[in-house]
């Protein structure tokens, strides 16, 4: 379950909106005991009221990160699809890896739902629950099993040239030959990668296509650490199929840094992240519809734990 209702916790912003909520209410119910909205005592509260609202917007603006996302145009690599001959077989031997190609991630929401981040017990805490992150949830979402193995350390040797030459049904020298170096980490560009996609699905040559397209995936969409470049990282963890653990301690380590630094650019697999929070909001009509034109902050802070449909299971968002 990642439905926890708020226990004691230390001071935060959003305890603090608690309390300035409980007193104003307070303040509303004795002002309703005076006469008539005319009155002075009634004006007194009101002016009050605006105070409030106006001291705890600016709180909030001190308060909001400035966060922004990767998301890498993927335009190529979603061509390369066309040459799936087997769609159902792909997703049994891979998992749900094609919908993260085109999924539409609202960063409205994701900017906001950031802000929820809380660093001391590494979860969402939201006014009335907290949400948790967790593996279980995460396999589902990508259709991989978690492997009863080790996961990525980064201690791992990097795999030569011949070994991912191997992997990938690409000549050793063609590897070597494009293997490059970009902020310090090694890797293939996606040009190169994609190239040979084409190549290999016009051959209808399926299990090299697969191979280097499925490669792709993990280097651009689940672990997207530089633009066009499938890193040495991702060659490893595509060589063990075994993604869920880093995935979600690569969620988690970037939510964590970039709010220890106040903000930046959060490195993740997004589309992931997205599914599963919708996966956790309303599905009544109210909510979806909004015909308020509500922000997402206060759609997000109005929710609570009776809401019907909310923390149940996880769905499945394509």
């Amino acid at each position: 379950m990642t439905y926890v209702p708020r226990s004691t916790r230390g001071t935060s912003l959003f305890q603090e909106l608690e309390q300035s909520s409980s007193n104003l209410y307070e303040g509303a119910e004795l002002g309703s005991c005076f006469s008539g909205p005319g009155s002075v005592k009634q004006k007194f509260y009101n002016d009050e009221e605006d105070e409030w609202m106006q001291r705890n917007t600016e709180r909030q603006r001190r308060n909001t990160k400035k966060y922004n996302f990767r998301q890498p145009d993927l335009k190529e690599l979603w061509n390369s699809t066309s040459y799936v001959l087997d769609p159902l077989g792909f997703k049994t031997r891979f998992g749900k890896l094609l919908p993260f190609l085109t999924t539409q991630v609202d960063e409205g929401l994701m900017s906001v739902l950031v802000q929820f981040y809380d660093p001391l017990y590494r979860c969402f805490t939201f006014p009335d629950f907290q949400l948790l992150l967790t593996l279980e949830e995460y396999a589902y979402l990508v259709g991989i099993p978690i492997l009863d193995q080790l996961s990525l350390s980064g201690f791992e040797s990097i795999p030569t040239s011949q070994a991912i030459a191997d992997m990938l049904h690409i000549d050793e020298s063609l590897v070597g030959a494009h293997m490059t170096t970009k902020v310090g980490i090694q890797g293939l560009p996606s040009e190169f990668l994609i190239a040979h996609t084409t190549m290999y699905g016009k051959a209808m040559s399926e299990d090299a296509f697969e191979a280097i397209f499925v490669l792709l995936i993990y280097g651009l969409v689940l672990f997207p650490i530089i633009d066009r470049f499938v890193d040495v990282n991702a060659i490893k963890i595509f060589s063990t199929l075994n993604p869920v653990p880093t995935l979600l301690g690569d969620t988690y380590f970037s939510l964590h840094m970039r709010n220890a630094k106040g903000g930046g650019a959060i490195v993740c697999c997004l589309p992931l992240l997205y599914k599963w929070f919708i996966s956790h909001l309303p599905q009544t009509v109210a909510f979806k519809e909004n015909k308020g034109c509500l922000r997402w902050s206060t759609r997000l802070m109005s929710l609570t734990n009776d809401c019907s449909g909310v923390f149940v299971t996880i769905r499945d968002i394509d």
